[in-house]
């Protein structure tokens, strides 16, 4: 995980959880030590836990030659869409990056993140129509560079970043009430997760030493089972679900950000490079909305951006769709309905905005 650039200047893309320090721009806070910026999944300074030895892919099942058939026309991809940017009358109580948000119905469930000074375990209730947040509840444990899964009205969040990595799976209900239910293989911060079909797929990040290039999925954050390894692992990639795969944009390797654009599929178990996007790219937020992929600020050489952007993952092609009020990375996206949410994020020093993202010029 990284510092807030106000104290040093420099996750979307991201080695072991550091300590309680004031973060820079290029160490994630209480993370994992990051060799650079960030990625989708998280990261920071300092250390504890060894780091696993990656397991190998596992090898697929032989499967009978098909019979040919005629192939399906390619489904076309939308066009993109410019995005309006607008910020909120409402702010987070604390100025915040690096947390989970969860939707639930019109309002938003954010979940612990971090201050501009520690790490918080407040889980908050952001309700964007009404413009209100409240206070809902607290996490078992409180992290910040964590992955969440939304399994239905199963709600957790796997790992993050305090004094150290944590491998503490948390399940949080609606009422803000929260308890730890299962272990993740490793300590993991700087990592990201998504939902498919009802099962979570956490991917990139690490507890210590280089990003860990394991693919887990759950069900029910008790049980994880590895099935494919990244080829190219990294911390804080952006990521997001379209498709029934999830997809790793940039983020940060063990020798820099990188432009590789990644897609797990979880039924067929795999985890390949599809393409790349035109430059390196890693703390950024990601999320689809109306079936479009976008990609909204994130740092570039430790330099915060402004930029929104749609990306079509299949060749890696970036289309200007906007800009966002202010540079900003490491915040948290959520869509409901027909709007896009941005939820602090850090750019020379940790922020308290909330800015609705809507289809338009």
């Amino acid at each position: 995980m990284r510092r807030p650039v106000a104290a040093i200047v420099a996750a979307i893309l991201l080695a072991g959880c550091g300590g309680p320090a004031t973060p820079s721009p290029s160490t994630a806070p209480g993370g994992g030590q990051a060799s650079g910026t960030q990625g989708v999944a998280g990261l920071a300074s300092g250390s504890a836990s060894a780091r696993p030895s990656p397991t190998p892919t596992p090898s697929s099942a032989p499967t009978a030659t098909p019979t040919p058939i005629p192939s399906p026309a390619p489904t076309p991809t939308p066009a993109p869409v410019t995005l309006t940017a607008t910020t909120l009358a409402v702010h987070t109580p604390t100025h915040l990056s690096r947390m989970v948000v969860f939707i639930d119905g019109g309002t938003l469930l954010v979940c612990g993140g971090w201050n501009g000074s520690g790490t918080t375990g407040a889980i908050l209730r952001l309700d964007p129509v009404a413009g209100t947040i409240v206070q809902a509840g607290s996490l078992a444990t409180a992290v910040h560079d964590a992955a969440g899964g939304q399994l239905g009205n199963l709600w957790l969040v796997f790992g993050g970043g305090a004094a150290a990595p944590s491998a503490a799976t948390q399940v949080v209900d609606r009422s803000g009430a929260a308890k730890v239910v299962g272990q993740l293989p490793a300590a993991l911060a700087d990592h990201v997760a998504g939902a498919i079909n009802g099962t979570a797929v956490i991917a990139g990040g690490a507890g210590t030493g280089a990003p860990d290039p394991r693919v887990l999925t759950t069900t029910d954050g008790v049980t994880f089972t590895i099935i494919a390894a990244l080829p190219v692992p990294v911390r804080y990639p952006a990521a997001a679900v379209l498709g029934g795969k999830l997809y790793l944009l940039g983020g940060q390797t063990a020798s820099g950000e990188t432009t590789s654009i990644q897609a797990i599929d979880p039924v067929a178990g795999t985890a390949v490079e599809v393409a790349r996007l035109p430059s390196p790219l890693s703390h950024a937020m990601a999320f689809v909305l109306n079936g479009r992929l976008y990609v909204a600020g994130g740092r570039r050489a430790g330099v915060a951006l402004k930029d929104i952007v749609a990306v079509d993952p299949a060749t890696g092609k970036v289309t200007a769709a906007g800009q966002l009020p202010a540079t900003a990375s490491d915040g948290a996206a959520a869509v409901i309905g027909q709007k896009a949410y941005l939820i602090g994020g850090e750019r020379d020093q940790v922020l308290d905005t909330v800015v609705a993202l809507t289809p338009g010029g």
